[in-house]
């Protein structure tokens, strides 16, 4: 693990503990960029945000990503999901 960044497990029992894990990687993504250090900072300099802290499970199980108007998971298929391809910097984010 590198030195500062904080591990999280690689599944999880429950939303809550999805969220913290989401907001995480946020806030390693955002705040290794050159001047970013500030955790509370990363939510605002992400272009989505930490959209998920205010969603019900239902909503983000079944929602949309915002400004962009495509679903945020894809049933039954996770490699095609938004969320999992945005994680990984792939299209079309």
């Amino acid at each position: 693990m590198e030195s500062g960044k904080k591990e999280f497990p690689l599944t999880t029992t429950s939303y809550a503990q999805l969220k913290g894990c989401l907001t995480q990687i946020l806030a390693n993504n955002i705040s290794s960029r050159p001047g970013n250090s500030e955790e509370s900072g990363s939510e605002n300099l992400s272009p989505h945000g930490a959209f998920w802290k205010q969603l019900s499970y239902h909503d983000l199980v079944n929602g949309h990503v915002p400004n962009m108007g495509i679903p945020i998971l894809t049933k039954s298929n996770s490699t095609t999901s938004n969320l999992i391809l945005g994680l990984g910097r792939q299209a079309p984010f």
